[in-house]
């Protein structure tokens, strides 16, 4: 004898957060923040929620053009590393071990996915570079299993201004060949010294990307972030010193 497997909408429960959960947009009203609410807590309401451990399945951010609270959930996408169908969680982390049961694309296009014995309805990235003519190739564009990957959007992903990288600290580029989608410019990870700590996705500058053309991008393209000047129109000029080469900054005359 089969048994139903329970059908939790994290879409609505997103909805309904974002009309009466007032402690939540106290914390981003008029801000830029993003605020990740504690998935424990809204456990204690919905107990279904603890499959997902302590992963970040809402997260709160205010729209400041209608004034009010949105609350993110996860999506199904494609990575842009591995070309490979994904579920990214709001904070931009990867949810691993999922089952895919079912999705459907187009205008409040969502996908349900299965943890443990319950399954949760969550969002979906379309591919809006697909024209009528080519969806209509894909058969089954609402269906079962796992999504086409051609029908599904790219991942988010942070992408870092050199501006809030610290300044004075020997940096070392490790990784290098991604393109951002919001600036005309490549992207790089650096690794800081000091800390070991790896910045990933930092948008690169004209200054940056010559020393890693002539460096590259394996641990041999070291430098750092001697200023960062205010221009009139907002933006900040971020200067950089080569430090692969001989420092002259002490000879004395």
């Amino acid at each position: 004898m089969s048994t139903e497997v329970k059908t939790v909408n994290l879409q609505q429960i997103a909805s309904q957060l974002e009309q009466s959960a007032k402690t939540v947009e106290a914390k981003v009203k008029g801000t830029e923040e993003r605020y990740n609410i504690p998935t424990s807590a809204i456990a204690k309401k919905v107990p279904e929620l603890k499959n997902f451990g302590k992963s970040t399945i809402f997260q709160a951010r205010w729209d400041k053009e209608n004034e009010c609270m949105r609350v993110d959930v996860p999506k199904v996408c494609k990575s842009y590393d591995t070309e490979k169908v994904i579920t990214q969680l709001p904070d931009l982390e990867e949810l691993s071990e999922v089952e895919y049961i079912k999705y459907v694309t187009g205008l409040g296009g969502y996908a349900v996915i299965k943890i443990e014995n319950t399954n949760f309805q969550i969002g979906l990235t379309a591919n809006l570079d697909l024209d009528d003519d080519e969806l209509e190739k894909f058969e089954g564009i609402d269906g079962t299993g796992e999504p086409p990957i051609e029908v599904l959007g790219y991942e988010k992903r942070p992408e870092i201004h050199l501006k809030t990288i610290p300044e004075n600290e020997e940096l070392i580029v490790v990784a290098n060949g991604k393109k951002s989608c919001k600036h005309e410019t490549s992207m790089c990870d650096v690794k800081i010294s000091s800390t070991g700590e790896i910045v990933k996705n930092v948008l690169c500058n004209t200054q940056l990307e010559r020393l890693i053309v002539q460096y590259g991008s394996e641990g041999g393209c070291k430098f750092k972030i001697t200023k960062k000047t205010k221009l009139k129109d907002g933006k900040t000029k971020v200067s950089i010193l080569d430090l692969n080469g001989v420092d002259f900054s002490d000879l004395e005359l």
